[in-house]
């Protein structure tokens, strides 16, 4: 009954922007920096958009707490909140941080899923090292809404157990 009650949570906190068009996997692996179309300037470039659809745009919006841990691009959301203002006139700054910390909450659990995968081979524990980051990543996010994570959750990583924000 509890993880129902979070469940619901989350997805209560996920709305207030309409869907939109967005990447689904969106960080370092699938970005690259190229030559404006219109010459002279650089762009980024986002590549393999196989997880793309109109969605509440959270997911992309998601900021990872250690550089090293590349499981998001990490976009800057003063940028993305001075755009999105103009055709979202109710979205506010809130708004953005929030949708950001749900996209970092769906962000770690699909790298969880995905890596997790692998732990029935016989070369699981090359994983386990990405697994403990990627929890830390989640406890956090989790502790940006106020959620607490038992303790001895995310050990091993003091700078991510801090409440931020």
């Amino acid at each position: 009954m509890r993880w129902t009650r979070n469940w619901d949570r989350l997805a209560h906190a996920c709305t207030g922007l309409p869907s939109t068009l967005i990447h689904g996997d969106f960080n370092a692996k699938n970005l690259r920096v190229c030559t404006s179309a219109q010459g002279g300037g650089a762009e980024i470039g986002a590549f393999d958009w196989e997880e793309g659809r109109a969605r509440r745009p959270g997911i992309d919006l998601a900021q990872a707490v250690d550089p090293s841990c590349r499981i998001a691009a990490s976009p800057d959301l003063a940028t993305y909140h001075a755009v999105v203002r103009e055709r979202w006139p109710n979205c506010d700054a809130t708004d953005v941080e929030r949708l950001a910390t749900c996209g970092a909450v769906w962000r770690a659990l699909a790298v969880i899923s995905w890596d997790g995968q692998h732990l029935a081979r016989p070369w699981a524990d090359a994983f386990l090292p990405n697994l403990r980051m990627y929890e830390a990543e989640l406890t956090h996010a989790l502790d940006r809404f106020g959620w607490r994570v038992r303790p001895g959750r995310a050990a091993g990583r003091p700078a991510l157990q801090g409440k931020a924000g």
